[in-house]
């Protein structure tokens, strides 16, 4: 039986820590700002940070040796685009590397996804490879995988990985997945994952790949079978099953068919069973029922067993800015149907024991009506949506740095195929949303073209008479640019105007171009910016921040600063837990914010907090303001010794104080 060891996702948000939403988008894409519907959690120690202690910064501390800079060259950011700008050079460079950061020589590589006269590549003996760009530009969304059939890529090359490789052979795993008892967990998913631990050795942001064959679950056996993964260090797989405390376990290096992986039931969780019938009484076959958390389906017979736990699996935006979970209090029961009303039940005060029925509604509901303005004159163009959809299952993504993804879907997303439910008005104002449960909503309604917001207004679904009026805002123009601390111009950001209420903005779904992009002088302009913005977003492939424009007085002629960001690790090789965290101070003695970056080829997400955790002397890959002037490293509360940096955009830096 191979090692293991429990883990289960937590809840709560770190003092030092703000977490970014995750964005759904294929690539390297920027951060999706307005989804409420997607929540971060730690699930490995790699990722918890510590706590914000303030430090004292009346009595330094002595500077013990002076601090060690190694500097790796690269091209403006990102090197990608510059190459792919380039008709002198239309390719990129990278190199293959195995887990111990050793060159690989000889490797194919090539494009991912790929592209009609795509070209192959081969590395040379020291690892480094060229490959053409081809048709791509820009790249920003592109992977470079390896192509040996007796190897697998671990980490695939990247715009902000500076294209390095990550291969180990190629090996298949087979075992079984048991409760404490030893008896056999049907349906658990088994995943491969490489660790934190490989992306912090190899000094690259915990980039990983999308791969089906990577994630599989047992069978009615607990039976398993994972093809094309690695063993050895710092990969591992992770099983998790509803109901149950996940398990994380090793793998030999040369594969293995026998392992077990054993999951403990959660204390309290019971089943809840019963049955779904279509709307003639009829068994249905294939439904998916849910409380909140996983989801199951149904037999042939219309028969379900689901593992409750208690909670209900929903996210409440308090009034003070906290994202909580709800409880049984609140938890329903939904069976769910393509082209079915659902049913559902709710569990407060109801015997759990007794055998559930529930019966499907004949189709689910719409709204529709007609939107104008204050004249009577019908409101064109217009993206109307409902912020309060029913929440219906948790999914939960383990990410490469370690911790959790959750992606809840609503009832009224997955019967519109996908999509939380929005409708465009047409030249006579008319829309219409279909999808939706026999319940009342919140309807909102918005105009991209100044990013005026209207609503919401309480509607009940099955109304297809609805009259709304919309009004019309004064609007303004909005311009300026954008420099670095250096005073450089910062090209590429994007600019999207952020209304007082997050809540009024449309959903992913509905495909908005709702910002702006400096050009090459970092010029940007709003030509009709609605009066109730006062808050722009400003973005980067690396995170974002807002602008308060209720100070601005002249609002045609903006500038704003923000610092470039560089990329910075610290290594500590003194004794084990010496130092603990570190933070980095500006030149007025402030803390900056420290990020960090993860995700898979669906999404990039981030992460930033004030200060960074060293585990086994060493920090992630940060990024980190180019105003950034003082290294401070702690152990616990104590400060234990403060250096001088100096960071530069377009170079790695690593420290080894």
């Amino acid at each position: 039986m191979s090692r293991s060891s429990e883990f289960e996702p937590r809840t709560g948000r770190s003092r030092a820590l703000k977490l970014a939403v995750p964005a759904l988008l294929l690539g390297l894409a920027a951060l999706w700002w307005w989804s409420g519907r997607a929540a971060l959690v730690r699930g490995r120690p790699e990722f918890e940070p510590a706590p914000v202690v303030p430090p004292s910064y009346s009595a330094p501390a002595p500077e013990l040796e002076p601090a060690a800079r190694e500097a790796l060259p690269r091209a403006a950011t990102p090197p990608a685009l510059a190459s792919a700008e380039s008709s002198a050079a239309p390719t990129i460079s990278g190199r293959v590397l195995d887990v111990h950061g050793s060159p690989v020589g000889a490797a194919r590589i090539a494009w991912k996804p790929a592209q009609a006269g795509d070209e192959e590549a081969k590395s040379a003996a020291d690892g480094s490879f060229a490959l053409a760009l081809g048709a791509r530009a820009p790249v920003v969304a592109a992977r470079v995988a390896c192509l040996e059939p007796e190897l697998v890529t671990l980490v695939p090359g990247n715009a902000l990985g500076r294209w390095t490789v990550v291969v180990a052979p190629r090996l298949d795993c087979a075992g079984m997945v048991v409760d404490e008892d030893g008896e056999p967990v049907a349906g658990a998913e088994v995943a491969f994952l490489p660790r934190a631990a490989l992306f912090r050795e190899l000094g690259l942001h915990p980039l990983g790949l999308d791969t089906e064959g990577w994630r599989t679950r047992s069978d009615d056996a607990g039976r398993f079978e994972l093809h094309g993964i690695a063993g050895g260090v710092n990969v591992g797989l992770e099983a998790s099953a509803p109901g149950h405390d996940g398990v994380a376990a090793d793998l030999p290096a040369t594969g293995a068919r026998d392992l077990v992986l054993v999951l403990r039931r959660r204390p309290g969780t019971i089943e809840l069973r019963g049955v779904v019938l279509e709307p003639t009484g009829a068994p249905c076959a294939n439904a998916r029922v849910s409380a909140g958390q996983a989801s199951t389906g149904t037999d042939a017979f219309g028969r379900f067993a689901l593992p409750f736990d208690g909670a209900s699996g929903g996210i409440v935006h308090e009034a003070d800015g906290r994202w909580t979970l709800q409880d049984i209090e609140s938890a329903t029961l939904i069976a769910l149907a393509e082209q079915r009303l659902p049913a559902r039940e709710s569990l407060l005060e109801r015997d759990l024991a007794a055998p559930f029925v529930l019966l499907l509604g004949a189709a689910p509901l719409t709204l529709a009506g007609r939107i104008r303005d204050a004249t009577g004159a019908p409101c064109a163009g217009l993206v109307l949506w409902l912020d309060d959809t029913t929440h219906f299952e948790r999914a939960w993504e383990r990410l490469p740095n370690g911790s959790g993804m959750a992606k809840d879907a609503s009832v009224e997303a997955l019967l519109g195929g996908g999509v939380e439910p929005f409708a465009r008005s047409d030249v006579d104002g008319h829309f219409e949303l279909g999808g939706l449960m026999e319940r009342e909503y919140a309807l909102f309604a918005f105009d991209p073209r100044s990013a005026t917001c209207a609503g919401p207004w309480p509607v009940v679904a099955g109304d297809r008479a609805l009259e709304l009026e919309f009004l019309r805002e004064s609007t303004r123009r909005v311009a300026g640019r954008v420099l670095s601390a250096h005073g450089t111009p910062r090209a590429g950001l994007e600019l999207r105007p952020r209304p007082t209420l997050e809540t009024c903005l449309p959903p992913r779904g509905a495909g908005l171009e709702l910002g702006v992009t400096t050009d090459a002088d970092g010029r940007f302009e709003f030509a009709l910016l609605s009066t109730s913005v006062v808050q722009l977003q400003l973005r980067s492939r690396h995170g974002s921040r807002s602008v308060s424009l209720a100070e601005r007085t002249d609002l045609e002629h903006l500038e704003l600063v923000e610092p470039e960001l560089c990329e910075l690790q610290v290594e500590h090789a003194r004794a084990a837990g010496a130092v603990e965290h570190i933070e980095l101070l500006d030149a007025r003695g402030e803390r900056l914010e420290l990020r960090e970056l993860f995700g898979s080829e669906r999404g990039l997400l981030s992460s930033a907090a004030s200060q960074a955790m060293l585990l086994d002397g060493r920090s992630g890959l940060l990024l980190v303001p180019e105003t950034a002037r003082t290294l401070v490293l702690f152990q616990g509360e104590a400060e234990l010794l403060r250096l001088p940096v100096e960071l530069d955009p377009a170079r790695r830096t690593v420290l080894r104080p």
